[in-house]
């Protein structure tokens, strides 16, 4: 994995807020990109599971408030190297296993999995879902000019450059980083 080669950057993991500001969806208005998720899974190997394909019967609400608001207050609790897992395992959560991310019950698996204190955690996502406050994340992704998703950041020597390009797997991320390393 890209990161695990590459202890020496610092991590700072945010959600970028696909679906807030007035671009909030249901699964049943998400089911006509049905075919975008099997395109997703054709280019880059992913699974989507069982359990998620059934959720686009449903009428559920998205909204990526809810998920950086409490991917902010748990990774309170992580080093940044663990950022990525733990995004990571949210993705695997819902993409694979199903799970809802504006429930609480999906968040308690996640932290045990971390060996984190789950019940001063989800007191304290529980706290930041009762405010409709823009998390931090999304204040940070505007500020960095990103407007897709998922986008990796690289700062070198106080500018900021887009790590991931075009990049569909780890030797092209590599190769994205050894040409920003080796620019001037």
């Amino acid at each position: 994995m890209f990161m695990e080669d590459h202890p020496e950057l610092d991590i700072e993991m945010i959600s970028g807020g696909l679906f807030a500001k007035g671009n909030e969806k249901t699964t049943k208005e998400l089911a006509a990109y049905q075919g975008m998720n099997q395109e997703i899974a054709n280019r880059y190997g992913v699974v989507f599971g069982e359990e998620f394909e059934k959720n686009f019967q449903q009428d559920l609400e998205v909204n990526s408030l809810p998920i950086a608001q409490a991917f902010g207050v748990i990774r309170k609790y992580l080093p940044s190297q663990q950022h990525v897992f733990l995004g990571y395992r949210l993705q695997q959560a819902f993409y694979m296993d199903g799970q809802i991310l504006s429930e609480l019950e999906t968040y308690q698996k996640v932290l045990d999995e971390f060996s984190l204190n789950s019940s001063k955690i989800l007191k304290e996502i529980e706290q930041a879902w009762s405010t409709a406050e823009e998390p931090y994340d999304f204040h940070k992704a505007r500020q960095l000019g990103v407007s897709t998703f998922p986008t990796l950041i690289l700062e070198k020597d106080g500018k900021y450059y887009d790590l991931r390009g075009q990049a569909t797997n780890i030797q092209e991320l590599e190769r994205n980083y050894q040409q920003i390393l080796s620019a001037r």
